[in-house]
């Protein structure tokens, strides 16, 4: 009796613990809501979902309880506390995005039942939340974010939280879920801001194939396409130089032009070789530089670093060419 009382003390103490160090769950939440068949809107505060029926009280003197059917719902606007938000921008802005995830989790994560419903207030938050996740590697967490969105009622919405959950899967190891999330997404807008998510899964999906020549015209569309200040963009440029990297080992160190051949007017073109070993490793060098140079505070820009070291050292000989490591090389 004694030992269970201690125990149960114990679990209290743990409990009220995690109640004072981690932002409050909220368990009801603030919002207003406008129906299809009515103009105007209602201040309520929701108190929970199930099914397709959304269940409220109302935000006045009578507090009296009320539910809707989602099918009437025309808009949902919630009603975020600002306080909170400010205190995991602050975080985020100090570099802090663990912090940041931590204070914003007790605000996004109560909204992810409703995030399929036509809403206002709230979706720039969760995707910014899901953001911080995704640079602690919390993918599990970002990825349950993202799943909440992909049946918005907006387009838009719905491709962009496709495209970053394809890239979530992607990055954690799931080429399988990322290939079911990509089933049937086309993102050609490169403004678009599920385009590069989604075309970068892509990429990723490739190099799990151990398929570098797809990866590589993958990449290089990616790329080319995207802005050069987007947050995935020094990642696109090391898989590119990773896909090189790979090809040039298994590459013939043929370094021979091909001969001059004379064509008539109207002939088409003979196919361009491919390139050889010493071309993919100058190309996976230029690449892994860039990513160190331009991207110095990139988590990709150590890997590249790294990778960089292991390229070989192609030396030439009229027989042949000797391949020899890079000094400070793994052998």
């Amino acid at each position: 009796m004694i030992r269970t009382a201690i125990r149960l003390a114990a679990i209290a103490f743990t409990a009220l613990l995690a109640t004072a160090t981690a932002p409050a769950q909220r368990a009801e939440l603030p919002a207003r809501i406008a129906l299809k068949n009515l103009p105007g809107a209602t201040d309520i505060v929701l108190t929970a979902r199930r099914g397709n029926t959304l269940h409220a009280r109302l935000n006045d003197a009578t507090g009296g309880s009320i539910t809707y059917e989602i099918a009437d719902v025309r808009r949902l606007a919630f009603v975020l506390p600002a306080d909170a938000i400010q205190r995991a921008e602050a975080a985020a802005a100090s570099g802090n995005t663990a912090e940041a995830a931590r204070q914003l989790r007790g605000v996004i994560t109560p909204t992810l039942p409703y995030l399929d419903l036509p809403t206002d207030g709230v979706v720039p938050y969760a995707f910014t939340y899901a953001g911080w996740l995704r640079r602690d590697n919390a993918w599990t967490a970002a990825l349950s974010v993202y799943r909440a969105m992909t049946n918005h009622a907006e387009q838009a919405i719905r491709e962009q939280a496709l495209g970053w959950l394809a890239y979530g899967f992607a990055r954690n190891q799931q080429p399988n879920e990322a290939r079911t999330a990509l089933d049937g997404l086309v993102i050609d807008d490169p403004r678009h801001d599920g385009f590069m998510p989604a075309a970068l899964a892509t990429v990723i999906v490739a190099s799990a194939d151990t398929n570098d020549t797809r990866t590589i015209d993958l990449a290089a569309r990616a790329t080319a396409l995207a802005r050069i200040d987007h947050e995935l963009y020094p990642e696109s440029l090391y898989r590119t130089a990773v896909a090189y990297h790979r090809l040039a080992a298994t590459a013939a160190f043929d370094e021979t032009h091909p001969p001059v051949v004379l064509r008539k007017a109207g002939e088409e073109p003979p196919p361009t070789p491919p390139l050889n070993a010493m071309e993919l490793t100058a190309a996976a060098s230029n690449l892994y530089q860039r990513v160190s140079t331009l991207f110095p505070s990139s988590p990709f820009a150590t890997e590249a670093a790294r990778e960089i070291s292991r390229l070989p050292v192609l030396t030439n000989t009229p027989v042949h060419a000797v391949t020899t490591p890079a000094p400070g090389a793994p052998r």
